[in-house]
């Protein structure tokens, strides 16, 4: 069990352990050759990479489709209080626990957050009349195509840098 690691010598056995951790727990490998901030912006960057990817896809394959949705969104007084709790809560979560601004990659996952949180603030404080003009000004074919466009870039970016492909 303990294969030529004597247990009163300290130093050896701190040795011992951290080497085996390093072998089998890639998280503790990883936080020994990076910091934390470091590893959460690898993981978000994988995260909000792929998400970015599927949503520009989404919006530039089916902007027809979203058209009428984000109309009956504007209707939906309900759903935009949820939708706004939500995106509050999540911005909130993001910009607490990633507020990094280097490099690009951890500047434009704090950046995600912070609009999170400043649109679902937006979407819980605005009259209804406000958000409905706002909403239906954006909700036009080219903001489409040009939102899925920034997406996916964005995605193919933050893909490249969290994978390492």
């Amino acid at each position: 069990m303990t294969e030529g690691v004597d247990l009163t010598d300290r130093p050896r056995l701190r040795y011992a352990l951290q080497a085996h951790m390093q072998r089998f727990c890639l998280l503790c490998f990883l936080y020994t050759h990076y910091s934390y901030d470091m590893v959460l912006t690898l993981f978000l960057a994988k995260v909000f990479g792929v998400y970015l990817l599927i949503a520009g896809a989404a919006l530039l394959v089916r902007r027809g489709y979203f058209i009428p949705v984000l109309g009956g969104f504007v209707e939906e007084r309900t759903l935009r209080m949820v939708v706004g709790f939500a995106e509050l809560l999540g911005g909130l979560f993001l910009v607490m626990s990633h507020i990094i601004w280097a490099p690009l990659p951890a500047l434009i996952i704090t950046f995600i957050g912070i609009a999170a949180t400043f649109e679902g603030f937006l979407y819980l404080i605005l009259p209804d009349d406000i958000v409905k003009k706002y909403l239906l000004t954006l909700n036009v074919p080219a903001w489409y195509i040009w939102g899925g466009l920034i997406s996916i870039v964005l995605g193919g970016y933050l893909s490249w840098f969290g994978f390492g492909l």
